[in-house]
């Protein structure tokens, strides 16, 4: 009979609850036979897919963090068949999955969403607790099928974040198997989670505050009608119980750590994950994730980071779903390009008004962004780009030149030169029209 851990931190007075966790070799029962369920094999061939596609993303420093933070947390186990090990997929959406033999993977989106190691760190200690208490193989159970949807489920992973795809298109994407949990079995995770980050020394609050970040998440909806484990509800619902656990520990209130603050590695993964929204095609998104993040600490980045989201805005809402009522285009969507749907967007009812809103937005926010830094040259890259498609040549000129200037390796460069050969053409050509 498998004891689930959670079990045993319900049964134990608060002031033993540290003590049992001392002995962590004791805290999970080995599962008899294990290694030999099917999972584990899947498992292992979707790591070896991961490796042979090139899913998994490298980034040392990032690595580095993740690798240390899980290292503190992760569960001794007896299981031959786990083995924890930690990896990171470039994806803007915030994303933590575990595979039955101890692999968990972490999009960057849900790194950017953190706001410290502690909070990290409950992240990966959830999942970790998914592992060491076999709840991928107890889901699976309840299938005698390892093809069907309730046992199992997939997830959708984009392998071209950096080439600009949609997101969601099958011809870039990549199914891997990943279990689906019940709520309960989630509210355990988080409940173990709690239990590991008191024995890691981290701040058990931190479990808390990790699952409010997820909750911000503006795509957060359900994709398995059996489970409703991911949905806001049920996030609310097992943040409210983690809260009252939480709460009841003496570790609750103690101070804070230099575990509280956010890693200039974590800092930077907002960028990429804001500049992955708007490269694959999902600014709407960019633009309320950016508006989180300015609630809290608004800087000259943020700033220029949501006149870029408005900018990518175009003619469109912000909420796609609202315009996606015309099936005929729902269906056209994947295969026109962006200015395509731009154009389609621009003559639906709104469609000026839309493109006028967004255009005065990005503006207002690149010049709060110049206001916090006047050399903030991603807010004159923005001002650039807004000029140039408003064939205001003479702003955007003086716009592109001063940022050249303050960012003279940036990775855009061309781009840019590009557009001033093309700007000192067209102003040539008005210079001669007016003779």
């Amino acid at each position: 009979m498998r004891i689930a851990i959670v079990v045993s931190i319900i049964v134990l007075s608060l002031g033993s609850f540290q003590e049992v966790w001392s002995e962590q070799a004791s805290l999970y029962e080995p599962l008899i036979d294990g290694s030999k369920d099917p999972l584990i094999k899947v498992a292992k061939e979707q790591e070896e897919q991961f490796v042979r596609r090139g899913i998994r993303f490298n980034d040392p420093e990032l690595q580095e963090i993740v690798t240390r933070v899980a290292q503190a947390v992760v569960p001794v186990v007896a299981d031959s068949f786990i083995n924890f090990r930690v990896y990171l997929i470039r994806d803007p959406s915030p994303i933590a999955f575990s595979l039955a033999d101890g692999q968990i993977y972490l999009h960057t989106g849900l790194l950017a969403r953190l706001e410290n190691e502690a909070q990290l760190a409950a992240v990966l200690a959830h999942e970790a607790h998914h592992v060491a208490a076999h709840h991928h193989i107890q889901a699976n159970d309840r299938r005698h099928d390892i093809g069907t949807a309730a046992g199992i489920g997939a997830v959708l992973l984009n392998r071209n974040a950096s080439e600009g795809t949609h997101w969601g298109e099958d011809k870039y994407d990549e199914r891997v198997v990943r279990s689906v949990f019940s709520e309960e079995m989630e509210f355990e995770a988080d409940t173990g989670s709690v239990a590991l980050l008191v024995r890691a020394g981290f701040q058990p609050v931190a479990a808390v505050h990790a699952l409010a970040r997820l909750r911000q998440d503006p795509e957060l909806t359900a994709v398995d009608p059996d489970t409703s484990f991911n949905t806001l509800e049920s996030m609310r619902k097992r943040q409210g119980r983690l809260q009252e656990l939480v709460g009841s520990l003496p570790q609750a209130h103690a101070g804070a750590t230099a575990a509280d603050a956010r890693p200039l590695q974590l800092r930077r993964v907002i960028e990429m994950t804001i500049d992955d929204y708007i490269r694959l095609d999902r600014p709407g998104t960019a633009v309320e994730f950016v508006d989180t993040l300015l609630a809290v600490q608004p800087d000259a980045f943020l700033y220029a980071a949501k006149g870029d989201s408005h900018l990518a805005m175009g003619p469109r809402p912000i909420h796609e779903d609202q315009m996606f009522k015309m099936k005929v285009f729902y269906k056209k969507r994947e295969q026109m390009t962006r200015d395509e749907i731009a154009q389609k967007y621009l003559e639906m009812e709104g469609g000026p008004e839309r493109l006028a809103y967004n255009l005065d937005s990005a503006a207002k926010a690149y010049e709060l962004a110049l206001q916090f830094d006047e050399e903030n040259a991603r807010a004159y890259r923005g001002l650039g780009n807004m000029y140039y498609e408003q064939k205001d040549y003479r702003q955007a000129g003086r716009n592109y030149v001063k940022y050249l200037k303050l960012s003279p390796d940036t990775i855009d460069r061309s781009f840019v030169l590009e557009n001033l050969q093309h700007i000192k053409s067209e102003l040539t050509k008005q210079k001669e029209a007016e003779k």
